[in-house]
């Protein structure tokens, strides 16, 4: 299914009244502005549905939304067709996208009330895993642990082993001594 994105490019999303940390606003050694989004982003086509969660109505902290231009590549998924509220026109992108700031935040008059829109550029990381290759590779690292602490184990006990029996020959190496010596 092929995203048909309105407005240009862009999708939004609601904040929900939440305040972004200084780190966000601050530039980097690079001069870039922004941040990672750790977990799968939703975002929306339809700005109005992105006010309605900025929390503008609820007398929230900031009512805020970000106003986010995507490329051909940086799109996200569509899933209007799955969705319980397909009038939302909910786009998701996946964890680790990068959402650096394009232009300064401007405070806008909706019906909803004021809201601070900031402008991003998303980079979609394409490389991050899937569910099951995170689950594949968090096995296997299991397993190769299991592994390595089953040779420890082994190699411990046969060390213990070894001067068990060292034991016992001076042991017995005494009990010989004490017969014949006495």
């Amino acid at each position: 299914m092929a995203l048909t994105c309105e407005n240009a490019g862009k999708v939004y999303r609601g904040l929900g009244g939440m305040l972004l940390p200084q780190k966000f606003w601050d530039e980097d050694k690079f001069g870039c502005r922004g941040g990672v989004e750790l977990g799968i982003m939703s975002t929306t086509t339809t700005r109005p549905v992105a006010i309605q969660y900025s929390g503008s109505w609820a007398g929230g902290l900031r009512p805020t939304i970000f106003e986010i231009e995507v490329g051909q590549v940086d799109r996200g998924a569509p899933l209007s067709w799955v969705s319980q509220y397909p009038g939302e026109d909910e786009i998701v992108m996946p964890p680790l996208s990068n959402l650096e700031v394009v232009g300064d935040a401007r405070m806008e008059d909706t019906e909803k009330g004021i809201v601070m829109v900031i402008p991003l550029r998303i980079n979609v990381n394409l490389k991050s895993l899937t569910m099951d290759e995170l689950q594949g590779r968090r096995k296997l690292l299991h397993i190769s642990m299991m592994q390595n602490l089953l040779a420890e184990a082994h190699r411990d006990l046969a060390d213990v082993d070894k001067e068990a029996e060292a034991a016992e020959r001076e042991n017995q190496a005494q009990i010989l001594k004490s017969t014949f010596y006495l």
